[in-house]
């Protein structure tokens, strides 16, 4: 797969991709922040330049911070079928754990493949959308759009109805969008 960052991350994209990944199918794939700085601690790890190590300038929860936007910021470059251009598509959703488990960051193509995931996707994000709704309730036409988002969120019952974003590639180490 090839890696970018969607916004400034200091650090080769490319290379913390590949660490997190790593990380990823260590954790039995989801990433979780305070794995991601302990990995980055050793100077030779690549995703140590992503963070700032020095105690009297950050804490741990800073890093954890930091970690979050590591995750967050990296995606997968694809080549849009239809128009040939190229896309970035984000890797990992931030997911709230079952009950007392804590919140993880999971690839996007396992919560596609995965009906309880996809289920606590699909319920985090009417949450978001209701929260959305109502910041944005004395917007007309945004709540119209905000409506019209809820009845489409609330018909969507199974991951296959979802725009898939499958980690494939084809022989030529293409990333492929199904």
């Amino acid at each position: 797969m090839v890696y970018r960052w969607a916004r400034r991350i200091p650090g080769n994209a490319q290379e913390c991709g590949e660490e997190l990944e790593r990380l990823k199918e260590q954790s039995n794939g989801e990433l979780m922040t305070k794995d991601v700085v302990n990995a980055a601690r050793p100077a030779d790890n690549p995703l140590h330049r992503c963070f700032e190590w020095r105690d009297d300038v950050a804490s741990e929860r800073w890093r954890e911070h930091q970690a979050r936007q590591v995750i967050s910021s990296i995606r997968v470059v694809t080549t849009n079928e239809h128009s040939g251009q190229e896309e970035l598509v984000q890797c990992y959703v931030s997911l709230q754990g079952e009950a007392d488990e804590p919140r993880a960051y999971v690839s996007v193509a396992k919560v596609v493949e995965n009906e309880e995931l996809f289920e606590r996707a699909r319920q985090q994000f009417i949450k978001e959308l209701q929260a959305f709704k109502l910041r944005y309730q004395r917007f007309t036409s945004l709540r119209r759009l905000v409506e019209q988002m809820q009845r489409e969120a609330s018909d969507l019952y199974a991951p296959v109805e979802v725009v898939n974003v499958v980690e494939a590639t084809d022989q030529s180490g293409t990333v492929g969008a199904v």
